[in-house]
C-alpha cells in the first residue's frame, strides 16, 4: 500500500485510512481495511466521510469535509488533528475513552455508545446544537451552544457526570431538550455559560437513578452579566441531588447577573416550572441590573411554579445593584 504520510490519515487499530488532500470518500466506510483516496491540491474533501472501526479510530491530522462526518469505534477515538465538517454534521460513537487535541466545527454534534467517556474539552470547538447518548461527557464549545436533536437523539442521556460549558463573551446555553440520567451512581450535572442559562420548550432535567447534583452556572467568567431563566413546563427533579442555580467561579456564594433593559434585569427567572430535590438541597442566588428600576429583582418566582425539597431551600436575591456593563454601583 502506498503511503503518504504529508497526507491527512485515520488510524483504525493497526490499519490505516490515508486520505489525499481534496479527495471524495462518496460516503464509503469500511471495517479494519485499508482505503486510499487519490492526491488532490485542496484541503478539503467534498463529500460525507464514514468511517468504521471494530478497535481504536485515531484522526492523526486535519480532516475536513463537505458532508456529514461519522466515526464509529468499537474502543477508543482520539481526534489529535481538526475535524471541520463546516456546516455539516459530526456524529462519534465508541464505548470507550472520547478524546481530542484540536478542536471540531460542524453544524451539530452527537455523541453516542453506552459506557463512553467524552472529554471534548477544546476551547475552539465550534457547535450549534448537542445530543448526546453515552456515558459520561465533557463539552467546552467557543460560544453559545444547545441541547438539542441531532439526527435520531433528542437531548442527552448520560449514566455519569457531565459538565457543558459554553466559553467567549456572552455564551449562551439553551437547554432545549430533555437531559436524562437513566441508570448509574450519584452524578452531577454542571451546565456552565459565559452568559446566559435557558430551560425552555418544556425540556426537563431528570434522574431516576440515584442522585444527581445539578449546577446550573451562568455568568461563570464573571464578567457583565449572565443570568438563569426556566422557562414554563420546565423542570429539575434531581431525585435527592442538590441542586445549585447561580453564577461567578462558585454558584453556591455568588449569583446570576441580570442584564439590562426591559424584560431581563432578573438575575434567576422561574416562570412555571418546578424544581424537585427530594431529599436534597436547593440555592438560588441572582443579583438584578440596577438600570431596570422598580422590576430590578434578583430572583423571580412566578405563578404556577414549585420548588420542593426536604433539605435546606436557600434563595437570595439581590435588586438593583448592577449597571448595564454588570459591573457594582
Amino acid at each position: 500500500m502506498n503511503s503518504f504520510e504529508e497526507r491527512p490519515k485515520i488510524d483504525i487499530g493497526q490499519r490505516t485510512f490515508i486520505g489525499a488532500l481534496g479527495a471524495d470518500p462518496g460516503g464509503q466506510s469500511a471495517a479494519g481495511a485499508a482505503y486510499v483516496y487519490d492526491p488532490a491540491a485542496t484541503s478539503t474533501l467534498s463529500g460525507s466521510l464514514t468511517v468504521n472501526s471494530g478497535g481504536a479510530l485515531t484522526q492523526t491530522a486535519r480532516v475536513g469535509a463537505g458532508g456529514a462526518v461519522s466515526y464509529t469505534s468499537g474502543s477508543t477515538i482520539a481526534i489529535n488533528g481538526a475535524l471541520d465538517a463546516g456546516a455539516n454534521p459530526v456524529t462519534l460513537n465508541a464505548p470507550g475513552a472520547v478524546s481530542q487535541l484540536a478542536p471540531i466545527t460542524a453544524s451539530s454534534l452527537a455523541l453516542l455508545g453506552a459506557g463512553g467517556s467524552y472529554a471534548l474539552t477544546n476551547t475552539a470547538n465550534s457547535i450549534s446544537t448537542l445530543a448526546a447518548n453515552t456515558g459520561s461527557l465533557s463539552f467546552t464549545n467557543s460560544g453559545s451552544f444547545a441541547v438539542g436533536t441531532v439526527g435520531a437523539t433528542s437531548g442527552i442521556t448520560a449514566d455519569g457526570n457531565v459538565v457543558l460549558d459554553a466559553q467567549g463573551a456572552g455564551a449562551n446555553v439553551t437547554v432545549a431538550a430533555n437531559i436524562n440520567k437513566t441508570s448509574g451512581a450519584d452524578a452531577t450535572l454542571e451546565v456552565r455559560a459565559a452568559g446566559d442559562i435557558t430551560l425552555s420548550g418544556g425540556a426537563d432535567i431528570t434522574s431516576s437513578s440515584n442522585k444527581l447534583n445539578v449546577v446550573l452556572n451562568s455568568n461563570r467568567d464573571a464578567v457583565g452579566t449572565g443570568r438563569i431563566q426556566l422557562g414554563s413546563d420546565t423542570a429539575i427533579t434531581s431525585n435527592g441531588g442538590n441542586v445549585t442555580l447561580g453564577g461567578g467561579v462558585d454558584p453556591l456564594s455568588n449569583p446570576a447577573v441580570g442584564a439590562g433593559g426591559a424584560g431581563t434585569p432578573y438575575g434567576v427567572w422561574i416562570d412555571g416550572a418546578s424544581i424537585d430535590a427530594g431529599t436534597g438541597n436547593v440555592s438560588i442566588r441572582g443579583l438584578a441590573n440596577g438600570s431596570a428600576g422598580n422590576d430590578a429583582h434578583g430572583v423571580v418566582i412566578l405563578g404556577g411554579s414549585s420548588i420542593t425539597a426536604s433539605g435546606n431551600i436557600s434563595i437570595t436575591g439581590q435588586g438593583g445593584t448592577k449597571d448595564d456593563a454588570g459591573d457594582e454601583k
